[in-house]
């Protein structure tokens, strides 16, 4: 109704609609014949604004850019009262409801039920964020989503914001699943953004509000002020129809959600900028300005639950076990010498107090480089240092298998290659390269694929032919383990999986494990005790300590369901019952069974390593008897005894269960959701309603 009234409002103006496209031109003319003016009004974001578009035959592209921007603004200066009147209207209608829409959902019939109700849910909405698993086809669901758009005619083409890495897959993504080739797609990585001052002009150029973009991979756009952020921000400002896909929106804390959903609308927090999201979310410390805490989270998952749909691969898919497998080595004598000096020097710096996080991080930097066997020289670039990681690779390698290589520096690539011989490497350093080095692999004309997880541990797919998967080194970053998994942990993974971590017996590798183990990031830990120095001194002593690594084992392992008085059970089950020392741990109690009693039974394919029951009650289910094997305890067997009983329990519509747990036991027992009952000095009484 806006450009209606305006059309009236404005002399010689004229209204153009066009699959479901409405603008309202103005002339707008001056006596240099050399430039062309294109200017309008229309309705994007939900919002009027005013646009401009300059063409010339004698000027830069980019002096026509500056050109339109700086005349946009003149425009919304002098229009002022009549854009935020209308936006005043608007403002009185909820935004959940201002950006509804109600596109048919058009979906192929080989889409997984997961990939069908996605688009079902975003086919109701404008805008909209997929936060899903690696591997659960985010692709397809946003091709499927664009494709119903544009048979509505909401849209003629698609700007997709991707990972430089990731481009040629997301193309043969839209060719294997897009039935119109009438859709006009354009594919710019997002890295390009901020380096290529060209590629951002094109995708200003390209984008308007028959457009829908896509950012995929958008926690690469979490940094509110980084350059790469404010550009697809400003092209996303021109589009009305928007889907942001990852699958950790979160890799520092819920702060990264800010610039995310404002690439969606920045009505959705109902904040104007970064500093009043920060007023209202965010708790800050007097030292360095660092963030110290959050506030008013429930309001704020309020705010984007509306247009959010997470996709847990476990809900949706069924996918081979995975075995992780952690394999330590010594340092050298050379590694050792240098990695002790860096650390004592770290701790004069602290000492000292002249110190920032910028002079930390790089000292943890070197201290890992050191563990992964170099340090930078002047004269060679680097010196090697020697490293005691491919005598685990002589006892590891079979000569059969195929083998996935992450690690993070460019030296370590060339070490492997040297050690492997023919391999296909995918880095940085060979763009033009890297999708014939993935076919090669994923052809089987190479048994070995090398990467930076960095450059390829995101979208990459065809990787799932291999199960084996060695993280020669890992990252700082939570998010890029998680992306990397990935690779192999997807649709079209046919063996049981294993994940092997080779490091070294040096606190940095440590530090580096305990953080991702707790999906945190290491930088995440430190800047959390930068103000207290001697806590970030006990830190740093820490990273000289020989830790005492928990080594998994190489086990694939079963779930077997037995009935209370089978004759399998009492065979597999009574050599503990009459057991001392099982029976103290129990401390006296006996080991029951009947007809009333489910036994989950946990083995490695050649003997018992766990085992645990259910007893049937009227009104209830009771855990009970959850024994695992000494050597076999704190790798996640009795976290499975647990996830296995609660999953028979809703299979069965139990809404109750009620359990007595030791103290070892009940950390398993709060992290699967039940509630403390009644506590005693070793055992506690706890219920969980489903």
């Amino acid at each position: 109704m806006e450009l209606q009234e305006l059309q009236i409002r404005i002399k010689g103006s004229n209204l153009w609609c066009k699959n479901g496209l409405e603008r309202l031109y103005f002339d707008y003319r001056t006596r240099r014949s050399n430039v062309v003016y294109k200017c309008w009004f229309e309705v994007v974001n939900d919002r009027l604004d005013v646009f401009v578009k300059v063409w010339s035959s004698t000027e830069s592209e980019f002096w026509c850019v500056l050109e339109a921007e700086q005349l946009q603004a003149e425009f919304r200066q002098q229009f002022h009262e009549l854009i935020n009147d209308c936006e005043l209207r608007r403002r009185k209608i909820p935004i959940h409801i201002r950006l509804q829409d109600d596109v048919p959902p058009v979906v192929s019939d080989n889409a997984m039920p997961h990939q069908r109700r996605a688009v079902e849910f975003f086919a109701t909405m404008k805008v909209g964020a997929l936060i899903g698993d690696t591997g659960v086809g985010k692709s397809k669901i946003a091709i499927d989503l664009a494709y119903s758009r544009y048979m509505a005619g909401r849209i003629n083409k698609v700007l997709v914001f991707s990972p430089c890495t990731a481009r040629s897959n997301f193309y043969n993504q839209i060719v294997e699943h897009c039935p119109a080739s009438a859709i006009e797609w354009k594919i710019l990585g997002i890295e390009s953004m901020s380096s290529s001052d060209s590629t951002y002009l094109d995708a200003l150029n390209y984008a308007d509000a028959g457009t829908m973009i896509i950012v995929d991979e958008s926690d690469l756009c979490k940094t509110h002020d980084a350059i790469r952020s404010e550009r697809i921000h400003e092209v996303c400002k021109k589009s009305s129809y928007k889907l942001i896909m990852t699958a950790t929106p979160v890799t520092d804390n819920v702060h990264n959600l800010y610039m995310q959903y404002t690439l969606l609308s920045p009505h959705i927090f109902d904040c104007k900028n970064w500093r009043q999201f920060e007023n209202m979310f965010v708790m800050r410390s007097g030292f360095n300005d660092e963030i110290i805490g959050y506030k008013n989270l429930d309001y704020m998952i309020s705010l984007v639950e509306p247009y959010t749909m997470q996709i847990r691969k476990e809900e949706c898919m069924t996918l081979p076990d995975k075995t992780f497998i952690t394999l330590t080595c010594p340092l050298t004598d050379n590694q050792r010498n240098y990695y002790d000096d860096t650390k004592e020097r770290l701790l004069e710096l602290i000492d000292s107090g002249n110190y920032t996080a910028e002079t930390i991080f790089l000292h943890l930097t070197r201290l890992q480089q050191i563990a992964c066997g170099y340090l930078h020289s002047k004269r060679s670039g680097y010196e090697y240092l020697g490293i005691n990681k491919f005598k685990l690779l002589d006892k590891l390698l079979n000569k059969t298998d195929q083998y996935i290589f992450f690690c993070k520096y460019l030296f370590e690539i060339d070490l492997l290659r040297d050690y492997l011989g023919d391999c296909a490497v995918f880095t940085g350093e060979n763009p033009k390269e890297r999708d014939a080095e993935l076919r090669r692999f994923t052809a089987g004309e190479t048994r070995f694929f090398v990467a930076t997880t960095s450059a390829g541990g995101r979208a990459l797919n065809g990787l799932q032919i291999a199960h084996n998967l060695i993280y020669f080194s890992n990252s700082f970053k939570w998010g890029e383990k998680v992306h990397s998994l990935g690779r192999i942990d997807r649709k079209g993974q046919a063996q049981p999986m294993r994940v092997f971590n080779l490091l070294t017996e040096s606190g940095i590798d440590f530090k580096i494990m305990k953080n991702l183990n707790r999906k945190q990031d290491l930088d995440a830990e430190v800047r959390l005790i930068l103000s207290d120095k001697e806590k970030l001194r006990t830190f740093v002593k820490e990273l000289g300590d020989t830790p005492q690594y928990e080594i998994t084992m190489d086990r694939t392992t079963t779930t077997e369901i037995l009935k209370g008085t089978s004759a399998k059970l009492y065979k597999v089950v009574a050599p503990f019952a009459m057991n001392k020392q099982v029976v103290a741990e129990f401390e006296g109690y006996p080991i029951l069974t009947d007809d009333n009693y489910l036994w989950f039974i946990i083995s490695d394919g050649k003997s018992m390593l766990a085992f645990a029951a259910i007893r049937r009650l009227a009104s209830c289910v009771e855990f009970t008897n959850d024994y695992v094997l000494p050597e076999y305890r704190k790798k996640n067997i009795h976290a499975k005894l647990l996830v296995e009983r609660i999953k028979w329990c809703k299979e069965n519509k139990v809404e109750l269960i009620k359990a007595d747990c030791t103290n070892a036991c009940f950390p398993h027992y709060k992290k699967a959701g039940f509630n403390v009952v009644k506590s005693w000095q070793k055992w506690h009484k706890v219920e969980l309603t489903l």
